[in-house]
């Protein structure tokens, strides 16, 4: 089976169906596109909390193209508070959770910093939270590079320069490697 890239319209289906996934991973049961006062909510998230009792997440899943803007602005921020506290009580939501694509601009941060059952994240943020997956890498590279059987590697992006003939090395093949690394941080 192919795997055919998705047009941009349907990445936010993507986005969504995988924001679902990660809290299905956390125990939540979810549903998708539910109607909430007249609106249609992206994912409703809940869960049994010993100790607490039922926990149930207004979740917008917000998928910004690439393209169009850099963060999410202060207004969609705005309307995802104004929903939220429209229907907490009918709807008996004890917390909200916008999951973006792309980042959030210092005054979206600051507009839902004072909304204590509000929050917002970024699908990497939640990876994190989630799977942890940045301690499990940065100690991969650690052991990698304490372990001395890897001394002598050459990147998968080397390239081969100056050969030598064979007529130049009798009996021996050497041959010159021109490097270049494509680097990828942890952060």
């Amino acid at each position: 089976m192919e795997n055919h890239p998705q047009p941009e319209d349907h990445q936010w289906r993507v986005h969504e169906d995988h924001v679902a996934a990660l809290y299905r991973l956390l125990g939540y049961t979810v549903e998708h596109n539910v109607s909430a006062g007249g609106q249609q909510v992206d994912l409703i998230c809940e869960k049994w909390i010993e100790g607490l009792g039922i926990t149930r997440l207004y979740i917008d899943c917000k998928h910004t193209r690439h393209n169009i803007n850099s963060s999410v602005s202060k207004d969609d921020v705005a309307s995802f508070i104004y929903a939220f506290r429209a229907n907490a009580e009918p709807q008996s939501w004890t917390g909200g959770v916008m999951v973006s694509n792309r980042p959030f601009s210092q005054y979206a941060k600051a507009l839902a910093k004072g909304h204590a059952n509000l929050h917002l994240k970024t699908i990497e943020e939640l990876h994190e939270e989630i799977l942890h997956i940045r301690a499990y890498l940065h100690e991969c590279v650690r052991r990698y590079d304490s372990d001395g059987r890897f001394t002598d590697y050459i990147p998968p992006y080397a390239s081969v320069s100056d050969m030598p003939s064979p007529s130049e090395s009798p009996g021996r093949t050497t041959a010159k490697v021109r490097v270049s690394l494509s680097v990828a941080t942890l952060v």
